[in-house]
């Protein structure tokens, strides 16, 4: 489990460089020195992580950015503020069991969670931390992989590399399926694609060149930081993914133990990591250097992910359906012209399905179609968050982060369409001028 922690940062802790700490909570009684931390970590905030739940089989991890510490908590939604004293729950429900192994990080001073697994399967989810609402928001990515998760992840500018990892979920009979290669998230686009390894790393015994340890990885500021050996002749060391050029290098060291997943604690700065070994020794290695040393063993390469199409008869079948419906459309567009006393329901229809996407661009699911033609009833009004719900229809949902999840996906789906079409959102949420606590949104007027 991990914990991201922020405060509000002093002119000379700016010039530092980026820092985590991922240390074991029943550990923390037992440090006597907490110089090892400092300036990134103080002796009272590591101390009073005891103070807030996490799951027993996970560690904690601080996190420290350029604009201050928060505390994120692994397999729980709360959000943690350190307040110069103490820390402060930003998050404002009771959520829990759906971000565990999730991977914490900020992208333009905002707080996103990506990936994780809870509720019996892997997901990719990326979450968004709204503090105005202290609540998350499920954000829409494009060809987002289904029903997988690892926690061999890092970020580096836009890009988010997923490593490995495994499938799973039960309800479809997957179970634990090996993940041979990779995905990256592009946080500009929203877009998903594959990082191809061809052979080079795996999980899975005599998969690929090197077998990579089951468990965490390490994210320093270039590098993910794999721990392996190499298939036939198993010399143990550290695989590194370089973020930028996406090579991957062998560094051989001899070391049995498994600090990745075994260490009391480790604090990453920069590329420097520093750890306490199972002699209780205080070890350091610097990754740029090593990497410097280290054999190429070969270069990832991202691609595209395709809808991948069973056969050429899908594409024709498609093309028939998309000529016959338009024929379809045409005609009874014609018969409302020419009969429109007769044809009131369907001068109905078709004034807001003429607003709908073209069809071949960003396909939409039948929620968001009847949520989009209810909404556009509604055209000019300013509605509470009350309002909202009825018209999508959450208003029976007993869970009010249920609601916020939902009325959150709903909207940005509405408006990514709207854009698509017009070149403008059809709901804006503003905040009410009456009681700035609270929330309206403006329903556009359809031109």
């Amino acid at each position: 489990m991990c914990f991201l922690i922020c405060f509000t940062l002093s002119f000379e802790l700016i010039a530092f460089p980026k820092a985590s700490l991922r240390i074991n909570p029943s550990q923390i009684s037992g440090i006597t020195d907490f110089e090892i931390f400092a300036p990134y970590f103080s002796e009272e905030m590591i101390r009073k992580l005891e103070d807030i739940p996490f799951a027993y089989n996970r560690g904690i991890q601080l996190l420290l950015e350029e604009d201050g510490v928060y505390a994120f908590s692994s397999c729980y939604l709360d959000v943690y503020r350190w307040s110069g004293e103490e820390w402060e729950n930003l998050y404002g429900f009771d959520n829990k069991g759906y971000s565990c192994g999730s991977y914490p990080f900020f992208y333009q001073d905002q707080f996103y969670l990506v990936g994780g697994y809870g509720f019996w399967h892997n997901h990719t989810d990326l979450l968004h931390f709204e503090e105005e609402a202290s609540s998350w928001s499920l954000i829409t990515t494009r060809q987002q992989p289904m029903d997988y998760n690892t926690e061999l992840v890092g970020r580096a500018d836009h890009r988010v590399f997923l490593l490995l990892g495994l499938h799973h979920n039960p309800r479809l009979g997957i179970d634990n399926q090996f993940e041979h290669e990779g995905f990256v998230l592009d946080m500009e686009t929203l877009a998903w694609s594959r990082l191809k390894m061809e052979g080079l790393i795996s999980q899975e015994s005599n998969k690929a060149e090197f077998l990579i340890q089951r468990g965490l990885g390490l994210d320093t500021e270039q590098f993910i930081v794999l721990n392996g050996f190499t298939s036939l002749t198993h010399q143990l060391g550290l695989v590194f993914f370089d973020k930028k050029t996406l090579e991957l290098r062998f560094f051989r060291r001899d070391s049995p133990f498994d600090f990745f997943n075994f260490a009391p604690w480790t604090l990453i700065a920069g590329d420097q990591v520093v750890f306490r070994d199972d002699k209780n020794l205080v070890q350091t290695l610097e990754m740029d250097e090593l990497y410097q040393n280290a054999n190429y063993i070969g270069k990832a390469e991202i691609v595209p992910i395709s809808n991948d199409p069973s056969d050429g008869k899908s594409s024709s079948l498609l093309l028939i359906w998309t000529g016959g419906f338009a024929a379809l459309m045409a005609l009874l567009f014609l018969v409302v012209k020419l009969f429109p006393s007769q044809t009131q329901f369907l001068r109905r229809v078709f004034f807001i399905n003429q607003h709908l996407p073209e069809d071949g661009k960003d396909p939409i699911s039948r929620e968001v179609e009847e949520s989009w033609k209810d909404v556009l009833l509604y055209q000019g009004e300013s509605l509470t968050v009350d309002e909202l719900d009825q018209i999508l229809k959450l208003d029976s949902l007993a869970s009010a982060e249920n609601k916020k999840v939902r009325r959150s996906r709903l909207v940005k789906e509405i408006n990514q369409y709207s854009e698509t079409k017009w070149g403008y959102t059809l709901i804006q949420r503003k905040r009410n001028p009456d009681d700035k606590r609270y929330f309206l949104y403006d329903i556009h007027e359809v031109d």
